[in-house]
């Protein structure tokens, strides 16, 4: 949080601002602070770049942190800093932001519920949660989809242990984007089953004594 308080108040700081020796501690200990949010990451990087630090091997530590956050971090962790991007409110003033660096977020969480195929919706406590966050912005994909609506049909099952876990009004909006999106068969039809359950049974069901 100092590194980037400074670097947002650098410009008008008397006489340039704390020495080389100062900035150096500053980012020794700013590197050595652990488990780092990706809004956290992204503004220490830019903070970096704002004081003049950011070239050589802190440069290149810095984007391959962050690299690696976007290829292997939880697909849940992904979706949290995602929402944190889109929910400014959220953000805490004080952070430094790269719309660049947030677009390379969202298309890296498109990317790998792609990949994830029919597991990307198991990835989620509650998937609907990303459905809803990708359906706002437009960029919900094939696979997240048809993986749900396996998701859906076992959330509404009987002895399925998830009351609650979905509602009509979630399966309404899975419908919607399925429709846009063409997808039809064994996929919509688990979908169609989940609806008429909730319709029938309300949402979800206990998994008994």
């Amino acid at each position: 949080r100092a590194l980037a308080a400074l670097a947002q108040e650098w410009g008008r700081l008397p006489g340039g601002g704390p020495g080389d020796a100062a900035l150096r501690r500053l980012a020794s200990a700013a590197l050595g602070v652990r488990r780092l949010d990706f809004q956290s990451m992204v503004s220490l990087e830019l903070s970096f770049e704002v004081l003049g630090m950011l070239h050589g091997p802190l440069a290149d530590l810095l984007r391959r942190r962050r690299s690696l956050f976007l290829e292997v971090a939880p697909l849940p962790e992904l979706l949290r800093a995602a929402r944190r991007c889109c929910q400014r409110e959220e953000a805490s003033a004080w952070l430094l932001r790269s719309e660049d660096v947030e677009e390379q977020l969202l298309l890296s969480l498109e990317r790998r519920l792609q990949d994830a195929g029919d597991a990307g919706a198991d990835a989620f406590a509650n998937p609907f949660e990303c459905l809803e966050l990708l359906a706002q912005l437009r960029r919900v994909p094939t696979a997240f989809l048809v993986s749900l609506c396996t998701w859906a049909r076992r959330a509404t099952l009987l002895g399925g242990g998830r009351r609650g876990a979905v509602t009509l009004v979630q399966l309404v909006l899975l419908d919607d984007a399925c429709e846009a999106r063409g997808i039809g068969g064994a996929a919509r039809e688990k979908l169609d089953l989940a609806i008429r359950s909730v319709v029938a049974f309300g949402a979800g069901w206990d998994e008994g004594p």
